[in-house]
């Protein structure tokens, strides 16, 4: 637990290899196959993907890397079926902060970057994971999921009055708005833009909601 702390802190970490479980951390979903993308046009690779009680982790079919992730880090996460801007449907986050450069993978020849209205290509942060498992009837698993394993992990900061980060003193139905307006253009929920209320749902059979994980 001691080693977990000192080395993953908050946000996105690469690790050498999978490190040990923290105490009382258990394991509630393991998917092999599942491909890690970081913006559009990043790719880790293949790799087993854990959701456990703290922690989101990938590590490579040939065990050289893991990326672990904090669900406090994550702003929102949704599932994304809108193949114009990605070609697979996705397990698509959204993190609080850019991830440093120092981690990602080189860029995919020949794949897009999906960019918003005022963003520059020549000069942006990387702030987007997408999951994308081989076997897409876990789609649906994977984000319930998700949403139970975020629910035990709220962000310290959020009753913060003073506020931080990318989203100031906003309040957090501010700051969900905000998320919203930049992922519009992005993802297609049920085939239409968020209703004016700023609610969005997964277009699966279900209805599942897509997560706002500022809490």
């Amino acid at each position: 637990a001691e080693y977990m702390g000192r080395i993953i802190g908050m946000g996105v970490t690469r690790l050498p290899c999978a490190p040990p479980q923290e105490e009382g951390e258990t394991a509630r979903l393991q998917l092999d196959n599942v491909t890690l993308w970081f913006d559009s046009n990043r790719l880790a690779g293949q790799g087993v993907l854990f959701v456990t009680t703290s922690k989101i982790y990938w590590v490579s079919n040939d065990d050289s890397v893991c990326y672990a992730i904090t669900y406090q880090s994550v702003a929102l996460h949704a599932i994304s079926r809108d193949i114009e801007s990605f070609p697979h449907h996705c397990i698509y986050c959204q993190m609080d902060e850019d991830i440093d450069n120092d981690i990602l993978p080189s860029v995919v020849e020949g794949m897009a970057r999906v960019m918003g209205e005022d963003e520059d290509d020549d000069d942006y942060g990387v702030n987007e994971l997408r999951f994308v498992p081989q076997d897409m009837t876990a789609l649906d698993h994977l984000f319930r999921t998700m949403n139970e394993c975020s629910a035990l992990n709220p962000d310290p900061q959020s009753d913060d009055e003073e506020g931080g980060g990318m989203f100031g003193d906003m309040s957090a139905a501010t700051r969900a708005q905000h998320v919203m307006d930049n992922l519009a253009a992005m993802l297609t929920v049920n085939g239409q833009s968020p209703d004016e209320n700023g609610d969005a749902y997964d277009e699966n059979e279900d209805g599942d909601e897509m997560l706002d994980d500022q809490k």
